[in-house]
């Protein structure tokens, strides 16, 4: 019998600015920078997060840290760690991600998270609002800003790991940059000090992975303030530690039949080692592609051919075309063109049903070569999205383009 999985892409929700980037120069600082004397307790308390910001910034560098913590009802953990160095002068930063899912955690749980990313370590470099990721051969793809609009679509989770409130993005810091205080802080020894405070939905779903974060978004007014943020600041008034509890979003996932075994999920963020000099994220003579010639919308690969997901992002919207002969992640046998119109109303059920039924006639069909690498043996996955339009008086049309290709690994 066959089996499907159906795979939809995340829906971009909000792309951040694309500056122009300027010339790769990806070192640390020069010299150890001292924090200036900026007196940022002393301000209004509504404007002491983005004072505090500003003085971690004029620390000139840091090292940091940034999970997402996923706790069972046993106490199994799955932690998703990015650490990294940044240069704040320089708007530069390389990271590395390590996704690691222990094995108590149920195989579903387990394959939903790994949906966002295997356990191989990814390492990623950021030059201004340009965002760099190191390919298992060992060349670098640049994803840079400024790229059309539909390589910039597809590329969006890329290119939201170049921050606003710090160099790398994606991380409580981005929270923090947001969040106006409005209670008055706790005075802990060494002259820390540790606010807490509630944000909103729409600005806490960012720090989910993609996919999980559209799975995450339905349940609750994106503008209510219902997860809780804590920040704490040093004497100087630098951000060195963040924590949010994004349990809130269990509920919806759970509701979508994800990740049923977690009870509990955390955000963590980390500063340390202000002004030490950081490493050049690029050696000289290493292999530097622009991504946007190296890569294709998974839609535009023939059916037959092979291509690799080792693009950085976790979706297949993007993938490198490859030969078969040489190593790759997936082998297309179908595209698909899928409509639909009702008097009334559709849904994207409806859609997937029929992207599906497509895809498995293409599969039954398809030349042996083309299926049997299959991983498992005798699966398939359906990627696309398909587009809803309302006329009134008239019903609800339904259409899209849907890809469908086996996995080899």
């Amino acid at each position: 019998m066959k089996k499907a999985t159906v795979r939809l892409r995340a829906l971009l929700i909000a792309a951040p600015l694309l500056l122009g980037a300027a010339a790769c120069q990806s070192g640390g600082a020069d010299k150890t920078a001292e924090p200036k004397a900026e007196p940022v307790y002393s301000k209004p308390l509504p404007a002491q997060f983005s004072a505090a910001l500003k003085a971690t910034d004029e620390a000139g560098s840091a090292r940091f840290t940034s999970s997402l913590v996923y706790t069972t009802g046993s106490g199994s953990r799955a932690v998703d760690t990015t650490t990294g160095s940044q240069d704040y002068a320089r708007h530069t930063a390389q990271a590395e991600r390590t996704l690691i899912v222990p094995r108590t955690l149920p195989a579903k749980d387990a394959a939903y998270l790994r949906e966002e990313g295997d356990s191989r370590p990814r390492t990623y470099a950021v030059d201004h609002s340009d965002v760099l990721y190191k390919s298992r051969s060992g060349d670098w793809l640049r994803y840079r800003a400024g790229a059309d609009t539909e390589f910039s679509e597809g590329a969006q989770e890329m290119f939201d790991r170049a921050g606003n409130a710090a160099p790398y993005g994606g991380t409580l810091a981005e929270l923090v940059r947001y969040t106006i205080p409005r209670h008055q802080p706790q005075q802990l020894d060494s002259g820390v000090r540790r606010y807490r405070e509630m944000v909103t939905a729409r600005l806490a779903l960012e720090l989910l992975p993609p996919l999980m974060s559209a799975d995450a978004s339905g349940g609750f007014s994106p503008d209510e303030a219902n997860i809780p943020l804590t920040a704490e600041f040093d004497a100087q008034g630098r951000l060195t530690k963040a924590s949010a509890d994004l349990a809130p979003f269990l509920k919806e996932l759970h509701a979508n039949h994800h990740l049923s075994a977690v009870k509990s999920l955390r955000a963590e963020y980390a500063l340390t080692g202000f002004g030490e000099k950081v490493p050049y994220t690029i050696a000289s003579g290493e292999n530097v592609l622009a991504a946007q010639k190296e890569l294709a919308a998974i839609e535009s690969v023939k059916p037959g051919s092979c291509a690799s997901e080792d693009t950085g992002m976790p979706s297949s919207s993007l993938v490198r075309p490859v030969s078969c002969t040489a190593p790759h992640d997936l082998q297309v046998f179908g595209q698909v063109h899928i409509e639909a119109h009702a008097k009334d109303t559709l849904s994207d059920d409806v859609g997937d049903s029929l992207a599906h039924d497509k895809c498995d006639r293409k599969f039954q069909a398809a030349p042996a070569a083309w299926t049997r690498d299959a991983h498992p043996r005798g699966t398939y996955t359906v990627s696309g999205a398909a587009g809803l339009s309302v006329t009134p008086g008239e019903g609800t049309s339904l259409d899209g383009d849907f890809s469908c290709y086996i996995t080899t690994s």
